[in-house]
Parts: structure tokens; C-alpha cells; sequence
């Protein structure tokens, strides 16, 4: 599950108007490239849980994510 929280209302990335208020999205909605925008973008907070979070753990080899 990938949850994104933007920091104001109204932040517009990928065509969708994100809010303060979380927003879950399935682990296949965004593509690879589609995350790494939105994990760079600073007024979004993005959070994987679950095989979402498994998934970036071993492409980055970082356990402690």
C-alpha cells in the first residue's frame, strides 16, 4: 500500500490534486518512475507499507527502510 500525504491542499502531481488528508493507493498504481516523482517531491510525504515497502527494500538492498 503507498499512502501519500501532500503538505497543503491542492498539490497537483501526475494529474491528481493531492490533500492533506492521506491518500492510500494500491501497491501497482504508479509505475517506478511514476514514484520516484512523487518520493522526490518535497511537498509530499509518501509512505509504503506492506509489499509496496518490501518491494523498494529489495531493489535498495536497505533493510531498515
Amino acid at each position: 500500500m503507498i499512502t501519500i500525504t501532500a503538505k497543503k491542499d491542492g498539490v497537483r502531481r501526475l494529474g491528481i490534486s493531492h490533500t492533506k488528508k492521506p491518500t492510500k493507493y494500491p501497491d501497482d498504481f504508479f509505475s517506478d518512475h511514476q514514484m520516484k516523482l512523487l518520493e522526490g517531491d518535497e511537498n509530499l510525504v509518501v509512505t509504503k507499507t506492506g509489499a509496496a515497502k518490501k518491494k523498494a527494500t529489495k531493489e535498495t538492498g536497505n533493510s531498515d527502510q
